[in-house]
């Protein structure tokens, strides 16, 4: 839909009728004739809302009003005043975007909301662009913090991202009643980076320790979800974003299962958002093909079946379904990224031998 509405603030009607019959015939045109009906009508159309056009009549406590609202609503909103006599603005000349005649020029006036719009519209885009890459760069910061931490998880994040992002596709493919679009598959893999966020609140103490954990670690180890939601939280805060919904539903719930004996809320079948179920799945092989401190690794035709078979947990028949048909894929990843830790050990063990660090 765009960028298509310009309100007026407008005590009087016909007063702005030539300015609101010019801009009409490109945008449709509102008027509110208080600006306490801002607030709701930013609720309904602000998404669309391309510049307010303001009297510069109005009295200098209903045009700051006014204006003050608007710029805590979006501080970036073209606002433009308008008067029969520039005199009027007072105290709004300071405060609003651009200054017209009521008896400007059509084309004259055309252009400018054009030009304002076009700039407001730019930098919006930019906002959610440059929100964008932050929230890739503080993935990759928070992914790396995770790796660093747990040392046996070398290259689990790059995996599990890969994996999500093959299973999602395959099984968007095959159940197109989900409804998961292209873009939906890439934001729930990229969001699959973060589905351990919380674990970086772990003490080293218990995420590194060689033997069986305690009740009461344990109890610390599963709280990694509740502390990974807040983690998601402060990132998005407040933001009403695909993307940072994705990571949320992920982190939450990824260890739920199909038979609701997971957590942390035993949540069963499609009460479990089928981002997390699917992550849940490659999680669970992924975490059964890794290095721990307490067991060694299964091999990856053995981790497959286990999960197959229902062996650490229940899940979606449909989704095993399709993570059957991703096998090769699979485990041509995992060759992929078996190969890269070779090649870092090897040159950790040579950057070691060169600078004098083995004996």
């Amino acid at each position: 839909m765009g960028l298509n509405k310009i309100l007026f603030i407008e005590n009087d009607s016909q007063l702005a009728a030539g300015l609101m019959q010019i801009l009409s015939a490109f945008w449709h045109v509102d008027l509110i004739q208080d600006s306490k009906e801002l607030a709701n009508y930013y609720v309904k159309n602000g998404p669309v809302l391309a510049a307010v056009m303001v009297d510069a009549g109005l009295p200098n406590s209903e045009c700051l009003r006014a204006i003050n609202r608007l710029r805590l609503l979006n501080q970036d909103l073209p606002i433009i005043a308008y008067a029969d006599d520039r005199g009027k603005l007072n105290v709004c000349e300071q405060l609003v975007s651009e200054y017209v005649n009521l008896d400007v020029n059509a084309r004259y006036l055309i252009r400018k909301v054009s030009d304002m719009v076009e700039l407001f519209r730019y930098r919006t885009a930019y906002k959610k662009q440059f929100q964008s890459d932050l929230n890739i760069r503080i993935i990759d910061v928070l992914s790396n913090v995770i790796e660093f931490r747990c040392m046996d998880l070398r290259m689990h994040i790059p995996r599990i991202k890969q994996f999500t992002y093959v299973l999602a596709k395959q099984f968007a493919a095959d159940y197109s009643e989900y409804c998961l679009t292209d873009a939906d598959i890439d934001l729930i893999s990229c969001a699959a980076s973060l589905h351990d966020v919380g674990m970086i609140t772990v003490p080293e103490s218990i995420l590194l320790k060689p033997n069986k954990l305690t009740k009461e670690e344990y109890d610390i180890v599963r709280d990694h979800v509740n502390k990974g939601c807040e983690i998601i939280n402060g990132i998005s805060d407040g933001q009403n974003s695909p993307f940072l919904s994705y990571c949320y539903e992920i982190v939450r719930c990824h260890h739920e299962r199909y038979d609701g004996t997971g957590y942390p809320r035993q949540l069963a079948g499609d009460q479990i958002p089928i981002s997390a179920q699917i992550v849940g799945i490659v999680d669970t092989f992924e975490a059964l093909t890794g290095n721990r401190v307490y067991r060694k690794p299964r091999t990856k035709e053995e981790a497959f079946a286990m999960v197959l078979n229902d062996e650490c947990g229940t899940f979606n028949p449909d989704i095993k379904k399709s993570f059957a048909k991703c096998k090769d894929k699979v485990f041509s990843i995992m060759e992929h990224y078996t190969k890269i830790v070779a090649q870092n050990i090897r040159d950790q063990v040579a950057a070691k031998m060169i600078g004098g660090g083995l004996k």
